[in-house]
């Protein structure tokens, strides 16, 4: 599981560099500023980190179809590489949870 959580982090720091652009558009998101999305993320980061898998219902609920992470990233012209990302979380996710069944 300690990979799958490691990959994670990586999907997350890869939305974080996106988010952490210059005029990050986030008006179709539940986010206020750029800056919301990424306090989440550092957060999910760092539970994550600890082991802390407590959130990832939370976690997920942001990766869900037109969900936030995919409405910052069409309005910001990265769709493409978050389906990408998306494809690859869920199924980190669904390993994860088989794990600690």
């Amino acid at each position: 599981m300690e990979n799958e959580i490691k990959d994670i982090i990586r999907l997350l720091k890869i939305i974080r560099g996106y988010v952490g652009i210059k005029d990050c558009d986030v008006t179709m998101s539940t986010f206020n500023t750029s800056k919301d999305v990424i306090n989440a993320i550092d957060n999910h980061i760092t539970r994550l980190s600890e082991s802390d898998i407590s959130k990832i219902n939370e976690l997920k609920i942001l990766f869900l179809p037109t969900s936030d992470f995919q409405e910052i990233s069409i309005s910001n012209g990265w769709g493409e590489e978050y389906l990408e990302i998306a494809e690859e979380f869920d199924s980190l996710v669904q390993l994860v949870k088989k794990r600690i069944k």
